[in-house]
């Protein structure tokens, strides 16, 4: 009976120091590099006739861990969001290409929750705000040289949504992590200045959505 306590305790004991030394950093530093895929909803135009583009997004993050399960995490992100369209004239369909452009510099708020042993889950979820840094859109013809353009005149300074996350990471060590995440960006924001391009008399309402796929490389620091 005393062997079966001492096995038991031994156990607890063994998972207890585990459990402490999964998350046991205050401070978690990272680096995110991956592809977002994006596109706009908004309106009966970008519905019937908006194409999502495929772009790289990357960024550095800093997560407060509240304890082994519960974190804050935040950072600075560059993406780019936009769409392609057909362009037509007159009954020459498919001429070429349009393509609307918008990148940020984007600033998430996430509450995290992570789970597991060797392999550690985690969710995170909260809001985000972008800093507009360009507006453009080109026009893509085949054979021609493309044609590009600054719209930031037609568009908001600002966008902001909320993100939904889930992921996996390994540790390389006690103080180095590696990460994969799959993570949804919902636009909440009216970027457009309220003016439809294609029928000027016509309001327009242009919300953006991206999914991105990151990699992530973590340090910790400090001690919880």
């Amino acid at each position: 009976m005393k062997k079966k306590l001492r096995f038991i305790l031994t156990l607890l004991l063994l998972s207890l120091a585990f459990q402490t030394s999964a998350q046991s950093h205050k401070y978690t530093l990272g680096l995110e590099l991956g592809g977002n895929r994006s596109c706009s909803y908004g309106n009966d135009l970008l519905r019937n006739n908006a194409a999502a583009i495929t772009r790289t997004s990357g960024g550095v993050s800093f997560q407060l861990n509240l304890n082994s399960v519960f974190a804050i995490k935040t950072g600075l992100a560059y993406e780019q969001k936009g769409f392609t369209t057909p362009f037509w004239f007159g009954s020459y369909e498919n001429i070429g290409t349009l393509k609307f452009l918008h990148t940020y510099l984007t600033v998430p708020v996430l509450v995290r929750a992570t789970f597991g042993n060797k392999f550690r889950y985690f969710v995170n979820t909260g809001p985000y705000i972008g800093f507009a840094l360009t507006h453009k859109y080109s026009f893509e013809e085949p054979g021609k040289a493309d044609l590009e353009n600054d719209i930031n005149k037609e568009y908001k300074p600002l966008d902001y949504g909320f993100s939904l996350g889930a992921g996996i990471s390994y540790p390389l060590n006690p103080r180095i992590d590696l990460s994969l995440e799959a993570r949804n960006n919902l636009g909440l924001k009216n970027i457009a200045n309220g003016i439809n391009p294609f029928k000027p008399s016509e309001g327009f309402v242009y919300k953006t959505n991206s999914q991105t796929l990151l990699f992530g490389l973590s340090y910790k620091i400090g001690e919880l």
